[in-house]
């Protein structure tokens, strides 16, 4: 799983530079992998700010792609591993995430946890 979320957070370092649209639709994904390596409350932050970017930039992952997510890698899996309260705090914490703030707190992460990028 680290190596595959360094790849996922370079994907969305190109995804930045892209442009916020491909930023956003790309962070239910982050917030997969960050769950998946055991930080499932960082993940629920992750999925604040995809809510509140989809909500402000009017973008959302594609159906056929968030049908394919969610029958490989459900997003459930993430408010099922907190309490509720903890699950909607940390969603209330991303939601007035900026693109820039959700990258920096992506970044800021797989430093702490010494996830680098690939080289």
């Amino acid at each position: 799983p680290a190596a595959a979320t360094r790849w996922l957070l370079e994907a969305v370092a190109v995804a930045e530079m892209a442009g916020s649209a491909s930023t956003v639709v790309g962070l239910p994904l982050t917030a997969l992998a960050i769950s998946r390596l055991g930080h499932p409350e960082e993940a629920a932050v992750i999925l604040g700010a995809y809510e509140g970017q989809a909500r402000r930039y009017g973008v959302r992952v594609p159906q056929f792609l968030r049908m394919l997510m969610e029958s490989r890698f459900p997003i459930s899996e993430i408010a099922a591993a907190l309490s509720p309260a903890a699950y909607d705090e940390a969603r209330r914490r991303g939601d007035g995430m900026r693109v820039d703030d959700v990258i920096a707190y992506a970044v800021e992460l797989a430093r702490q946890w010494g996830v680098g990028a690939p080289r």
